[in-house]
């Protein structure tokens, strides 16, 4: 129900392959497809560097949408999805009881550096996009309740101390999956 688009590494490809669902992504982060990359971006110390590796080396999602091409124009369908995206974060694992309490997501994860935490949660129903004014229109609304998000986060006493990536409030914005054998998801998912 909760669907999205699945891209093929490097980045700058803009035409999905698949249509996913958070158990998908769930078994892609614990399988251990992506090891030897996500070791090797963990390991880089150069910042520009490990973005540069994130970009060429890793598959990603759109979580908050279903895209004929990455970008608001190429919106199909609202997914009905939100990611947030938590980073500088010395103990990933330390923030999964405290997002899962404030946020009922679907599925959480460490971020392919090591030091941050992806959170996707429900937002909306799923919606099919027909037209370009429909995806402006989806994209104005995701940003306002990705903006709600963001200010219920600041006043959690555990979790208004660590930075919210803002350019997540771009409905058609890159998510990339890493290997992740601590991944949550959602018990309700499983089926």
């Amino acid at each position: 129900m909760y669907e999205f688009s699945f891209f093929r590494r490097p980045v700058r490809n803009s035409t999905p392959c698949l249509t996913v669902d958070c158990t998908a992504v769930f078994r892609y982060l614990v399988s251990g497809y992506a090891d030897d990359t996500t070791a090797a971006i963990a390991e880089t110390a150069d910042p520009e560097e490990r973005r540069k590796l994130k970009r060429n080396t890793l598959d990603y999602v759109t979580p908050a949408c279903i895209c004929s091409k990455r970008g608001t124009h190429g919106m199909t369908a609202a997914s009905g999805l939100m990611v947030i995206d938590i980073d500088h974060v010395d103990d990933p694992l330390s923030l999964y009881a405290p997002l899962i309490k404030s946020l009922d997501p679907f599925l959480i994860f460490v971020s392919p550096s090591g030091q941050g935490v992806k959170v996707i949660r429900r937002w909306s129903e799923p919606h099919a996009i027909t037209n370009h004014q429909q995806a402006d229109g989806w994209a104005a609304a995701y940003k306002q309740e990705f903006a709600a998000v963001v200010q219920w986060l600041a006043r959690d006493p555990i979790l208004q101390n660590f930075p919210i990536d803002l350019s997540g409030s771009d409905m058609a914005r890159a998510c990339y999956l890493c290997r992740c054998y601590y991944s949550w998801i959602n018990p309700q998912l499983i089926k």
